[in-house]
């Protein structure tokens, strides 16, 4: 019986029998072992990487002053269980932090009396090049109190030209 040729989609490629296609698949293989075996080497010996150091994160209630905030002063009661990591590169650096947990907040301005009740569980990811949120969190900062939903990146600092993202401003909810 003779073998069909396997048509491909690609115009630049020339279509294969299905030997050849099989001998081109173990070739792929072959290499993708041969990388994967140069790869554990090199991480075997880049092993010396310090472990990453955890900590407890958030302060359990904070007051924020007019200056500090947008719509201040205000008070922050959270309850976390959130942890802080920070990982290392092989030269000893901090290379980036992450924040996961669960998280609630109730954000209080202290002249109204308005509070707003808030689940931040998170997570959030710090590098060097920016931050990266990729659930609900809270953002205090002195122009800004925002509430952030999905995948939020902040490239320029906390400055709202810098983010990619949907923030939702909770002054107006407070004020």
């Amino acid at each position: 019986m003779k073998e069909q040729p396997i048509k491909t989609k690609s115009v630049w490629q020339p279509t294969h029998t299905l030997k050849e296609a099989r001998m081109r698949a173990h070739r792929l293989f072959a290499c993708l072992g041969t990388l994967a075996m140069i790869s554990l080497a090199l991480g075997a010996a880049g092993a010396g990487a310090d472990p990453p150091i955890s900590q407890p994160w958030p302060t359990p209630s904070q007051v924020f002053d007019v200056g500090t905030v947008p719509c201040g002063p205000i008070r922050l009661d959270s309850t976390a269980d959130e942890t802080l990591r920070i990982y290392f590169g092989h030269d000893g650096q901090p290379r980036f932090g992450i924040i996961t947990g669960a998280a609630r907040a109730v954000v209080t301005q202290l002249v109204t009396g308005k509070t707003v009740s808030l689940n931040i569980p998170g997570p959030a990811k710090f590098t060097p090049s920016g931050t990266t949120l990729y659930g609900a969190a809270l953002i205090i900062g002195p122009n800004e109190l925002w509430l952030t939903h999905g995948q939020v990146t902040f490239t320029g600092g906390f400055d709202p030209s810098s983010v990619i993202g949907n923030v939702v401003d909770l002054c107006p909810l407070l004020i």
